[in-house]
């Protein structure tokens, strides 16, 4: 939350902590409520600021001056803070796909070693020296593994 844009404009300088509080707690609720906007009835900003209602009355626009100041603000920082969110959110995505596809690969791979290794010991010589007759049912076609 860029708290430095209320703290640094001239305006809030100059409040009391009743008025500085009230601004803060209205901040507050437009950056906990996601930057939605805020309600256009003073009762229930007066209510979200926990103003009283001499406070309120008396200092009404010096608030909204402040708040139309900074409200944008704290938009673009909000907007950037979404933006790398969903980057950050994207790339776990790609890493967790890429880690799936490297298991995919090393089971495949797998299971081709384990192929030639049947296929060397399919084709071993026999020691007696006699030809290896094939197994029945398994001539012409591909042995498939995993």
């Amino acid at each position: 939350m860029p708290v430095e844009v209320v703290i640094d404009h001239p305006l809030a300088q100059t409040m009391s902590n009743h008025v500085f509080g009230t601004l803060m707690r209205i901040v507050l609720h437009y950056w906990n409520t996601d930057c939605r906007p805020l309600p256009t009835d003073d009762r229930e900003l007066m209510l979200i600021g926990r103003a009283g209602r001499r406070v309120w009355t008396e200092r009404r626009g010096d608030v909204m001056a402040v708040l139309t100041d900074v409200l944008p603000a704290f938009d673009r920082y909000h907007q950037w803070r979404e933006n790398v969110r969903q980057h950050w959110a994207d790339n776990r995505e790609k890493g967790q796909a890429v880690k799936t596809l490297k298991k995919v690969r090393e089971a495949r791979k797998g299971a081709e070693i384990e192929t030639d290794a049947y296929m060397r010991a399919k084709k071993a010589p026999d020691p007696t020296g006699l030809p290896i007759a094939p197994l029945p049912g398994l001539t012409g076609r591909a042995v498939r593994t995993g």
